[in-house]
């Protein structure tokens, strides 16, 4: 009888997608209120009448990343950050 040997390869897969850890680590020093949603999801908070600036603060500090079309998230490197006014 004959019996034919298979190998199977285990492949890791490492991502290097930022981390919601991450974003707060950048974010407190440039001195906003950041709360960790999910592991790539934060939520930064700012006064309503300041938060079309903090998008665009937060977009201008991340290079690559991309402010969503009703101009309340920023999406950077596979993670989110929600921009919520303080009164919400």
């Amino acid at each position: 009888m004959r019996f034919n040997e298979v190998i199977y390869e285990e492949i890791t897969i490492i991502s290097e997608k930022t981390s919601a850890d991450e974003l707060i680590t950048f974010l407190e020093p440039l001195g906003f209120d950041v709360e960790k949603k999910t592991s790539t999801t934060v939520k930064v908070v700012v006064p309503a009448a300041l938060r079309t600036t903090g998008v665009q603060q937060i977009a201008n500090a991340l290079p690559g990343s991309t402010i969503s079309p009703d101009n309340k998230k920023v999406h950077y490197d596979g993670a989110t950050i929600l921009v919520k006014p303080a009164e919400a």
